[in-house]
């Protein structure tokens, strides 16, 4: 008899498990659903380099034009620029 309950109370205790894991997949599978969805609202490396280009090319320009008006403005002195 005492048998029969260990069996019992084994098949009880792996039955929950089981039950666990099944809980346990079927929240991974949402969260792979979620993440999927996700997926596809991000831009790929493929669209994203001409944007990046574009941009790269705007910045360097912009600060090159600033280098340059700071290095003018130290290498010749504002009253000559102002006399012209």
């Amino acid at each position: 008899m005492n048998d029969n309950k260990k069996e019992e109370q084994e098949k009880l205790y792996l039955l929950e498990k089981l039950i666990r894991l099944e809980a346990t997949t079927i929240n991974l599978e949402k969260d792979l659903v979620d993440l999927k969805a996700k997926f596809l609202d991000y831009v790929t490396k493929h669209e994203f380099t001409p944007v990046k280009l574009v941009v790269f090319g705007l910045v360097g320009t912009i600060l090159t034009s600033a280098l340059v008006l700071i290095i003018t403005r130290l290498l010749v002195p504002i009253s000559t620029v102002i006399a012209v």
